[in-house]
């Protein structure tokens, strides 16, 4: 509503916030804001009339939705049993704060994209697909004629498209590959680092939650975006990559399954898990 200015104010919870000194500060704070008058206190609580009367003694109580009919639903509840078993009664811009990032990684070839549609279609949710190829292909293609500014706008890109699909996501966003990932490209291809990617792995750009990282058990798969490599090679980087992820102190879970079925439960496991664990 544009004639609706919110203001945000915070109060600690506390057992004894009749009596609680920073209790009165804060709404002492909360009057100055609004320049000292306060005419109507909106709640669905009964029990907050006392509340009101102590700190906003000239302000009117107006209950709404006492019987909780229109909205079945109380903090206290959201608290005891956690946010995504409400996860329909919460406002979209209260869940965008609560969406699990999950992440997949490892080296070329292994399948991380497939899993990321797989676990996308399971979970019923959004999926942000690996920006380095559209990159690529909207230049032709030219994916072995690698600039030093590449790896930045495949960057910036790849966070821009999960700010973009964040807001819409139920309860997970799956992101296929992520910054150090393209880290380690550009070390491969331009033989060093860059100073702007570490800084944005290293601030967690992205919030990622879980990584889920997959061992190289596929068959190297020649798809038209990708050059020769042996299978020493692709060993050798799979260790380079797992160090450059534990350099920046990223945790990963681990998937090393050779059989398909079994790698997706166990995929799906680890999101379960994540889910258990709201901060």
């Amino acid at each position: 509503m544009p004639n609706v200015r919110v203001l945000s104010h915070y109060e600690r919870r506390s057992d004894g916030y009749m009596t609680d000194p920073l209790v009165k500060q804060a709404n002492e704070e909360l009057l100055q804001k609004l320049g000292g008058k306060l005419e109507y206190v909106f709640s669905s609580e009964a029990d907050y009339e006392d509340y009101f009367n102590m700190y906003f003694p000239d302000s009117e109580h107006i209950l709404f939705d006492r019987l909780s009919t229109q909205y079945p639903i109380s903090a206290t509840e959201i608290r005891d049993k956690g946010v995504y078993s409400y996860w329909e009664m919460l406002p979209p811009a209260v869940r965008e704060s609560y969406v699990k990032r999950i992440c997949l990684c490892g080296v070329e070839s292994t399948g991380k994209s497939t899993m990321a549609k797989l676990l996308a279609a399971h979970f019923q949710t959004n999926l942000v697909e690996e920006y380095g190829r559209a990159f690529y292909d909207n230049i032709n293609g030219c994916f072995d004629i690698d600039m030093p500014e590449d790896f930045h706008q495949i960057a910036f890109g790849h966070s821009y498209a999960i700010l973009q699909a964040v807001p819409t996501a139920n309860k997970v966003l799956f992101i296929d590959t992520e910054e150090t990932y393209t880290q380690f490209f550009r070390i491969k291809s331009i033989g060093e680092k860059s100073a702007v990617l570490s800084e944005m792995i290293k601030s967690r750009v992205n919030q990622i939650d879980t990584y889920i990282y997959l061992e190289p058990h596929n068959e190297y798969e020649m798809d038209g975006t990708r050059l020769p490599v042996s299978q020493k090679q692709r060993l050798q980087d799979n260790e380079q990559l797992k160090s450059l992820f534990n350099e920046y102190g990223i945790s990963l879970h681990i998937v090393d399954e050779n059989n398909r079925s079994r790698r997706l439960e166990k995929c799906i496991t680890i999101v379960y898990d994540s889910l258990r664990h709201v901060i």
